[in-house]
Parts: C-alpha cells; sequence; structure tokens
C-alpha cells in the first residue's frame, strides 16, 4: 500500500478518535490546576475572618450607641433643661439610625442589646464557645457595656436638677471622645461601606460632643451668676 495512503487512514483514525471523544465529553471544564486550591482556600479563609472583625467591631460600637441611647433617654425624662432635653432626644434619634445602618455588618445583634438583666444570661450563653477567641472577646465587651450602663445610671440617681444637667453632660463628653477615638482607630478598617458609616459616624458624634462641652459651660456660667446675683443681694 502507498505511504501517502497509510498516512490519510491514520489522520482518519485520529480525527474520528477525537470526535468521539468530544462526543462523550461535551462542555468539559479543564482541571484546574491542583496549585491554585490552596490560593484559593487562603483567601476565603482570609474574607471570613475579615468579616467577623468587621461583625465584632460593628456589634461593639452598636452596645457603645444602645448604652447612650439608654442614658439620654433617662435625661429627657429627668432634666427640666429645655436645651438638655433636645440634646437628650438629638442623642437618641441619631445613635439609633447609626446602630441601623452598623446593624448590617452584624446581622446576628439583637434588636435590643444586653441590660442589667440580661447580663447573666449573656455571660452563661457564651461559656458554650469559650474555646472561641472572638466568643469571648464579644462577652466581655457585652458585660463591660452592661456593667458601665448600670453604674452610670446609679451614678445619675444621686443628682437632681442642675446637677443631674451637669452629670448628664459630663457623661456625654466624656463617652463621646472616647468613642471617637475608637473610631480614630478604625480608619482605613473594613470595606468601603463600612469605612462610609465610621466616617459618618465621627461627624454626629463630634457634633455630639461640641454641643455638649457648650452647654455644659453655659450651664456652669449659669451657675456662677445665680451665685454672684445671691451673694450681692
Amino acid at each position: 500500500m502507498p505511504t501517502t495512503k497509510i498516512f490519510c487512514l491514520e489522520l482518519a483514525a485520529t480525527v474520528c478518535t477525537c470526535a468521539l471523544a468530544l462526543a462523550q465529553n461535551p462542555g468539559k471544564e479543564p482541571t484546574p490546576s491542583p496549585g491554585n486550591e490552596p490560593d484559593r482556600a487562603q483567601a476565603t479563609e482570609h474574607d471570613h475572618a475579615h468579616q467577623q472583625l468587621t461583625s465584632f467591631l460593628a456589634a461593639k460600637l452598636m452596645q457603645a450607641n444602645h448604652n447612650e441611647i439608654e442614658l439620654s433617654k433617662l435625661a429627657s425624662d429627668r432634666s427640666s433643661h429645655k436645651q438638655v432635653v433636645q440634646l437628650a432626644e438629638t442623642i437618641t434619634e441619631e445613635h439609633t439610625h447609626l446602630n441601623q445602618r452598623l446593624k448590617r455588618f452584624c446581622p446576628d445583634a439583637p434588636e435590643e442589646h444586653a441590660t442589667e438583666s440580661e447580663g447573666q444570661r449573656s455571660k452563661q450563653s457564651d461559656t458554650i464557645a469559650e474555646n472561641d477567641t472572638l466568643s469571648q472577646l464579644k462577652s466581655i465587651n457585652r458585660q463591660a457595656a452592661v456593667h458601665h450602663l448600670q453604674r452610670s445610671k446609679q451614678m445619675l440617681d444621686n443628682f437632681q436638677g442642675q446637677d443631674f444637667d451637669m452629670a448628664f453632660l459630663g457623661m456625654q463628653i466624656a463617652a463621646h471622645n472616647r468613642l471617637l477615638s475608637e473610631l480614630d482607630a478604625l480608619d482605613g478598617i473594613g470595606s468601603d461601606e463600612f469605612k462610609q458609616v465610621v466616617s459618618a459616624a465621627w461627624k454626629k458624634i463630634e457634633q455630639h460632643r461640641d454641643h455638649a462641652v457648650s452647654l455644659a459651660r453655659q450651664l456652669e456660667d449659669d451657675r456662677r451668676t445665680a451665685q454672684r446675683d445671691k451673694s450681692t443681694r
């Protein structure tokens, strides 16, 4: 048989074999390189850790906001000073709105954060995950926030009238100053959406702090004026 004819027959057989293989495996994707799997797993693990960190930070801010909301509600009920009441109502409204935005990053957070009566139950539930460092940090933060709110309310119970207003304003100045410091530490952390929430929160909290400082000075001036008037009579 001529060499050319033999070559043509072999070529035809090869083409038929390839066509049969394609018909049996239509659209089959190429097998990924085994070397890419560790990189993909590492990226997934990094994203999960990043989400957990953002969730923890958002929950921590939400608990701090909740405390300021509760104290501001107390001031709205007990203060007789119009401007102090207005500030308290503003803090309640804007910190509530901030918590609604932060909820996006920690959907498992409760609608109402831990209160004094829930503190022990929260601590017991977290014992189940005692080997989880992040769960321990969440538990510590909740317990610290609960105790802080309880002690703050007890302290305010000792004051009446202008003394109550000054005590409340002093607490708000200190609390908002601390929140500003924590937000400063979060600069550049998280997704673009989280960064936007942090930036907006910083501006609002600075406004609240500055307003509280201004009111405290005004009340102190009023006190000194009243004392001078009394001494000259």
